[in-house]
């Protein structure tokens, strides 16, 4: 459980806001600091960046002692791409990173404990970050920390942790507080170091000379490439500590949680983060998921996607990546529905990787169609998936329509899939979207569990949180849940969760009805509303 905590009673010691949590019988903390200049960092790239496409990524430093890791510092590293997330690397970049690291383990002070990149896409690992760990970060207990960059909204932060044998368990997603992050401009650069590589020393009234396509290490003349990095990071706000050795944390700040150990459970089956782990397929969840993916790669062109609200729909749309990723589909995902038309095509830029010299909308068009031509050349094509489409405004739904008119001889050349609540209907009913409404190919619904799916949904999420008994939940239970949710996942999700924290702090193992309507009381308002907007469709 994700907590926050200030250690400063040490004499002599300076204080420290970490973030601290437990998973697995490992303690991690993060400094308050750090998150701070990575979430800086994160909405900087995004935003000053003149072409679409830039992530950032680098080594997370600190210490390990025991089952406590602390991640105090953050140490930039630069690699030979021009587009695609950071740490895809060359062959040659590999073997300055191997470098890299062999140098800065060996200097005294803290030590690598993991890695962290930016992403315009859900924070998740990625087939090409879980074999970058393999290489580089395979110890067991080093951590991966992607964050979620977007144009106005805060950073997402998405942990996970090595748990050993070439698996990464997520551990917690978590967000900043906007007073927390301080704006874009005031986010350091990464530490001025000197290419490995580097044959000539620079002048000394010259500054920093950096080659672009090298990794880079500590300067001559300073203890390591910590120190510099800490030296960075007290310019940019103080106080912040110089060593991670003068702090002390009490085990009295982490917040266990003890009612997953109460029922035998490795993690919280009910957690409401996205993690495709938990995927269950009920009948049309499953259908609507491989109909979007048959639509898309046989170009069929819009496609919609239609749940009420907490149906999973987001969740489809994961699971739908998943599926273009392992088809080598080029795609982009927009989580973020209230933007201008402006904004539109800087996302689409952006989260396609479209080398435009700005983001104007011809020059989006123009590298979006020869994107998708390319594509289409080689039996390929491309997607643009949006999440929460019924919150676009009819300006954007217009330019979405327009984006239509890509074609080749196979089919439609750009796939778009619209995902939404039931309004997302009645909004393209509108006369001036008549012809969006018109191109829709195949249209995806998925509904509320009924009572054998809610018990598999159940069922499952607890196999996948490691209960060894899974009679937690009687039958009668989750008729129960069922009847107060109307089979809507994430409002079984809530329950569940509040059910399980409510049977511990009364020190019951049985689960009973009683203990379920006090597990929903908060939920009265919100499950009322939800079963009258069913019964309205």
């Amino acid at each position: 459980m994700l907590i926050e905590s200030q250690q400063s009673g040490l004499e002599g010691a300076i204080p420290v806001q970490l973030r601290s949590f437990e998973a697995s019988g490992a303690v991690i903390h993060c400094t308050a600091q750090l998150l701070k200049i990575l979430a800086a960092e994160a909405r900087s790239g995004y935003l000053t960046n003149s072409w679409g496409g830039v992530e950032i990524g680098g080594l997370l430093l600190g210490t390990r002692e025991g089952v406590s890791i602390t991640a105090s510092e953050r140490l930039g590293v630069e690699c030979d791409h021009a587009f695609g997330p950071a740490f895809e690397l060359s062959k040659e970049d590999r073997r300055k990173l191997a470098e890299f690291l062999q140098r800065i383990e060996s200097a005294e002070g803290q030590k690598i404990v993991g890695w962290y990149r930016t992403t315009s896409k859900y924070p998740s690992m990625t087939e090409a970050d879980t074999a970058l760990a393999e290489e580089f970060f395979c110890e067991p207990g080093e951590l991966a920390l992607i964050i979620q960059r977007a144009r106005k909204a805060e950073p997402v932060f998405r942990l996970f942790r090595n748990a050993g044998g070439g698996v990464w368990k997520h551990v917690v997603e978590f967000t900043l507080e906007k007073a927390e992050t301080g704006p874009a401009t005031e986010c350091p650069p990464s530490p001025a170091l000197e290419p490995i590589a580097a044959e000539v020393a620079p002048a000394a009234d010259a500054g920093p000379q950096i080659e672009p396509d090298t990794v880079q290490c500590a300067p001559d003349g300073e203890d390591s490439a910590v120190t510099h990095a800490v030296e960075c990071a007290v310019a940019y706000e103080a106080p912040v500590i110089a060593t991670i050795e003068r702090v002390a944390v009490e085990s009295t700040f982490i917040t266990r949680e003890k009612h997953l150990e109460h029922f035998g459970l490795r993690e919280d089956p009910f957690a409401p983060a996205l993690d495709l782990r938990y995927w269950y397929a009920s009948r049309t969840h499953g259908e609507a998921a491989a109909n979007l993916l048959y639509g898309i790669q046989a170009r069929k062109g819009v496609m919609t996607l239609i749940g009420e609200a907490g149906s999973g729909k987001t969740l489809v749309l994961e699971h739908v990546t998943e599926g273009l990723k392992a088809a080598g589909v080029g795609y982009a995902l927009l989580l973020n529905s209230r933007i201008t038309t402006e904004e539109f095509f800087e996302l689409l830029a952006r989260d396609l990787y479209l080398p435009c010299q700005n983001f104007r909308k011809l020059q989006v068009l123009m590298a979006l169609q020869e994107q998708v031509v390319t594509a289409g050349q080689r039996g390929s094509t491309t997607a643009i998936l949006v999440d929460e489409a019924h919150r676009l405004e009819p300006h954007v739904l217009e330019e979405i329509d327009l984006l239509g008119n890509f074609q080749g001889r196979s089919g439609k050349l750009l796939q778009v899939v619209l995902s939404g609540q039931p309004e997302l209907d009645a909004k393209l009913k509108a006369p001036n979207l008549r012809s969006l409404k018109q191109r829709i190919a195949i249209r995806a619904k998925i509904c509320e569990l009924n009572a054998a799916e809610t018990a598999a949904y159940i069922q499952a999420r607890l196999e996948k949180a490691g209960a060894a008994d899974y009679s937690i939940f009687s039958e009668a239970i989750m008729r129960e849940i069922l009847e107060l949710t109307g089979g809507i996942p994430r409002l079984i999700n809530r329950i569940g969760g509040a059910l399980l924290e409510i049977a511990y702090r009364q020190n019951k193992h049985t689960l009973t009805p009683e203990l379920v309507y006090q597990a929903s009381g908060s939920l009265h308002g919100q499950l009322s509303r939800t079963r009258r907007r069913a019964a309205s469709v």
